[in-house]
């Protein structure tokens, strides 16, 4: 996955990697197999097969494999640094148990040529460098003029970058070190960051979050401005709160004290909602002033409103930007979130008839090619995002059963015909299935030759009347067709009623054979409706038509 020493070919992951693919394809072994280099680190590699339920050495090895497990990471520290193999076997011994068979860190000397080791052991035997220079090659020279210093492990079961790590001289063991120990896995659960905590700020969250109200203590108390922009972006989600601050109480212990407009008294932490909780955790993961360089997060959407997902998803992107500081890696099921990224950012797993899965960019599938949006409105790279369409599409990312809508729209009717019940409740049908929109509703005409006037819809305000002929509702109208659009900024005579929207879909609905209005579906993502989605609406509007009274 990605560029290593040994698959020069592949693309270097960038800051954003969110994983996606079929139940049971491999995304939580990814994540896992992060947690056992960090488990190996700090309790050995015996301990470390049996932790958190992986079932021993046997059960971590592939079948039919030659009974090693094995992990390359290749990564730079900072943008002028030379790029750092590690390489770590594992194996079982003549007692079988597991031990560290070879561990290796090694760099390129100079611009060309095979890397070079300053720490290599085999079978806890080998050599390490001190200071910031100092290699030996395949052969045994020795370049650089770090002192090279012969080591053997006491107890072959633990890794030597965590013994050596230790040791100030060996300066670039340490900065691996603590690259190791920097990374986050996240397993937040709510129920874990109720806990009462006694008054202590702490900077980093940990893995469960149970510290969740010492550190947004510490935040508060030691980065206010940035706990300010937490709370105005939990704000956008959740408008009813006004302040968040944490509370000491007086047996020493601290809570997070929440006001909610309407409302005299507080909610603490302990009553908030699962969704509240794990959205706050998520910003100030985010707003770390010391962020970790790693962090692993596990299908953010279990306990969130799935209209948070795409805004969260943008944020998170934003905030691990295109340098060295932070890297993100998100597995995910839900359509809103993987709708708002790029195809370069967005990794599919499949599982081959082996039994083997593969990983892929979704960028991939159709051509080798990185873009922007800018070059999508520019006419170029609209196969990398039809591909990350195909993608969604393929593992059911955004699919949604339009056949149990039709009939939900047929029992609609059968309560009430009339068009404004009709169309507001349809809005609303379609608000909560449809993912990743931003917009659904209607315009209806009120004489043959009239412009179009908004009716019942879900989402912001919108455009009050729309002429014929003009924008992609007008259009629609006009022509009396279906009209689906990649990037509403190419079409001529755009509408932008809000400046969000990227995509758009509208269809006409007819009576006595002449268009008495339309449905108008906004998406904040390029390319976001399917011929799929254009057949299943298409379908729903019959529908609608069949019993609609206007």
């Amino acid at each position: 996955m990605g560029k290593l020493f040994s698959h020069q070919q592949g693309a270097p992951l960038s800051n954003m990697v969110t994983i996606i693919g079929p139940s049971g394809s491999g995304k939580s072994t990814i994540a896992d197999a992060f947690g056992f280099i960090a488990d190996c680190l700090d309790r050995g590699v015996e301990e470390a097969c049996d932790m958190n339920n992986r079932g021993g050495f046997r059960q971590l090895v592939s079948q039919g494999s030659d009974g090693v497990i094995r992990f390359e990471l290749y990564y730079r520290e900072t943008d002028d640094a030379k790029p750092i193999t590690y390489e770590l076997s594992i194996a079982l011994d003549e007692n079988n148990r597991p031990y560290v068979m070879d561990e290796r860190l090694s760099q390129r000397v100079g611009k060309t040529g095979w890397p070079q080791s300053f720490l290599n052991l085999h079978e806890g035997v080998g050599y390490a460098f001190e200071g910031t220079d100092g290699w030996q090659d395949e052969d045994g020279t020795v370049t650089g003029q770090g002192r090279k210093v012969d080591v053997k492990l006491a107890d072959r079961r633990k890794l030597a970058v965590s013994t050596y790590g230790a040791m100030a001289q060996y300066d670039r063991i340490v900065d691996f070190m603590h690259f190791l120990r920097s990374w986050y896995l996240c397993y937040f659960t709510p129920d874990a960051a109720r806990q009462m905590q006694f008054a202590a700020p702490q900077e980093h969250l940990n893995t469960t979050g149970s510290n969740l109200n010492n550190v947004a203590q510490y935040m508060y108390r030691d980065n206010p401005k940035a706990f300010a922009q937490i709370l105005k972006e939990i704000q956008t989600k959740l408008p009813g709160i006004e302040k968040i601050e944490p509370k000491n109480m007086e047996n020493g212990q601290m809570v997070l004290k929440f006001l909610e407009k309407g409302f005299d008294e507080p909610f603490y932490s302990q009553h908030m909602s699962d969704g509240t909780l794990k959205l706050f955790a998520y910003y100030l993961l985010l707003h770390e002033q010391s962020p970790r360089q790693l962090v692993f997060i596990e299908e953010p959407e279990n306990g969130l409103y799935h209209q948070y997902l795409t805004e969260l998803a943008r944020e998170m992107r934003s905030n691990v930007g295109n340098g060295f500081s932070k890297q993100l890696f998100v597995t995910t099921h839900s359509p809103f979130f993987v709708n708002a990224l790029a195809p370069e950012d967005v990794w599919v797993l499949s599982k081959g008839e082996d039994g083997f899965s593969g990983i892929k960019r979704a960028a991939d599938y159709d051509m080798d090619l990185e873009i922007s949006e800018r070059q999508f409105r520019e006419g170029q790279g609209r196969d990398a995002w039809r591909a990350l369409a195909d993608v969604r599409d393929t593992y059911g990312l955004g699919r949604c059963d339009y056949d149990l809508l039709v009939r939900q729209v047929k029992e609609l009717q059968d309560a009430e015909p009339f068009y404004v019940a009709l169309m507001a409740n349809m809005a609303a049908l379609l608000w909560e299935a449809l993912p990743d929109i931003n917009w659904a509703g209607f315009y209806v005409r009120r004489g043959r030759e009239s412009d179009l006037v908004l009716g019942p819809f879900q989402g912001k305000m919108a455009c009050i009347r729309i002429p014929l002929s003009k924008g992609v509702c007008g259009t629609a109208a006009a022509e009396d067709r279906i009209v689906r659009v990649e990037d509403v900024h190419a079409f001529p005579g755009h509408i932008a009623c809000d400046s969000a929207s990227q995509s758009e879909i509208v269809l006409p609905i007819h009576q006595n054979g002449e268009v008495a209005a339309v449905l108008d579906i906004d998406s904040p993502s390029l390319a976001r409706f399917s011929a799929e989605d254009e057949a299943g609406l298409a379908k729903m509007v019959r529908q609608l038509e069949a019993a609609i009274v206007f």
